[in-house]
């Protein structure tokens, strides 16, 4: 098991995943842009990496695409460990606020039925490594 995954996604003591990292992993990337806002950083290129900050690209194009903060912001994903790709229920559409019209058969979220933040984050970033 990668000792980094098990500190960062789940309990060091059982080496399970916490209950609540769909929660964790749609708001995390949230509120990174909005302590960007807060500070007003205003990046030219966002670098994310693994499906933790897959939802950055998404928020960006579908949340963002008007805010003046991020006109000239570019998105890079990069894949560390595929394995991992934040699949949920699809229930989870709900937290991730981002409207049920992006959930569909081969959509950006939707993978066989679930919610696919890796997917999510490959298919709204500028660039892919």
């Amino acid at each position: 098991m990668d000792p980094l995954r098990v500190v960062f996604n789940g309990d060091l003591t059982t080496g399970q995943d916490y209950s609540d990292n769909a929660s964790r992993f749609i708001y995390f990337p949230r509120a990174c842009l909005e302590m960007i806002k807060t500070f007003d950083l205003k990046p030219d290129i966002i670098h994310c990496n693994d499906y933790q900050t897959a939802l950055v690209p998404a928020y960006l194009k579908l949340v963002y695409q008007d805010d003046p903060d991020f006109e000239n912001t570019a998105t890079l994903y990069t894949i560390h460990n595929i394995q991992y790709q934040g699949r949920y229920p699809r229930e989870v559409m709900e937290l991730i606020n981002v409207g049920y019209e992006h959930f569909y058969a081969a959509g950006p979220f939707e993978y066989y039925d679930q919610v696919n933040l890796m997917k999510a984050g490959l298919v709204y970033a500028d660039l892919c490594s």
